[in-house]
């Protein structure tokens, strides 16, 4: 049963950090023209895509250290209780 869950768990936040990182992405082809690569909103420059990226990114190492770290305490714990 444990098993399931921690495999449930690593697919949802996978999903997640693809979630999020398809949101940067999708903003970045909002602001950029499809064919010339040029910028539609002369307003928005490239530190703006690249912080929105540098965002995503720390979301996602955030969000998976997170997860990590709770399955291998709750792992530690599991077989600290067995002894």
């Amino acid at each position: 049963m444990k098993r399931i869950l921690i495999l449930v768990s690593l697919l949802l936040v996978l999903g997640l950090s693809a979630y999020i990182w398809y949101k940067a992405s999708w903003w970045e082809n909002m602001v950029t023209s499809d064919t010339e690569g040029w910028y539609k909103y002369p307003e928005l420059s490239r530190t703006d895509i690249r912080d929105t990226y540098d965002l995503a990114f720390k979301k996602i190492l955030l969000l998976n250290g997170v997860f990590f770290a709770s399955v291998f305490l709750l792992l530690k714990l599991g077989n600290h209780k067995r002894k």
